[in-house]
């Protein structure tokens, strides 16, 4: 039986370079980042999921397997609090299944395809059109309503604390006294008649 071919030297070294290309430009998991959807440490998510990504391919025991790869994107973009429409893991785990097929082979034509699409965007960025992707709509419109549901409830709490906790401007009179039990007790206002 055959040995499994692996990655090794400039081979292993551009497929890792491949990998960070790959999820660079993945729409829903650098907007993730950029947003911070994972929390503060979203960029150090997103760098784990590369490595993983890395380590399944380098040190897998069984046949890798695309299921298997489009878990671990789904977790990875689970992580980072984005729901992902399933093309879009299925779309990035091909492209990585290809490339490592292709570094197998010794061949990098993707790799740098990415690479010059890369360098190309950074020195045109508005000549590269802005994805509309519906997950990431529904994410900030998500985000939205948590901020507005949660201002209004902010605002009804502090309607219905500052109704249970007015105070009036008046002072306690004196006559009013202490019951034993550590209540006050008010007395009622007596209406006074004036005589002349």
């Amino acid at each position: 039986m055959e040995a499994a071919k692996r990655l090794q030297g400039n081979s292993l070294s551009l497929f890792s370079e491949g990998i960070g290309f790959v999820l660079l430009r993945w729409s829903a998991l650098r907007d993730a980042v950029e947003n911070q959807w994972g929390g503060p440490d979203s960029r150090l998510k997103a760098d784990n999921l590369a490595t993983d990504i890395l380590s399944w391919f380098t040190q897998s025991r069984e046949p890798l397997d695309t299921d298997d790869l489009e878990d671990k994107l789904y977790d990875g973009m689970t992580s980072l609090n984005v729901v992902v429409e399933a093309g879009s893991i299925k779309e990035v785990a091909k492209n990585l299944m290809v490339m490592h097929e292709e570094c197998l082979e010794g061949n990098f034509v993707t790799i740098e395809r990415y690479r010059q699409a890369i360098v190309n965007q950074a020195a045109h960025p508005r000549a590269v059109p802005q994805v509309n992707d519906s997950i990431i709509f529904l994410n900030e419109m998500m985000m939205r309503m948590r901020k507005m549901m949660m201002s209004k409830v902010v605002k009804m709490v502090k309607a219905v604390l500052g109704k249970l906790l007015r105070i009036d401007d008046e002072p306690l009179k004196k006559d009013a006294g202490e019951a034993e039990d550590g209540w006050v007790v008010v007395s009622k206002k007596k209406n006074k008649v004036r005589k002349n």
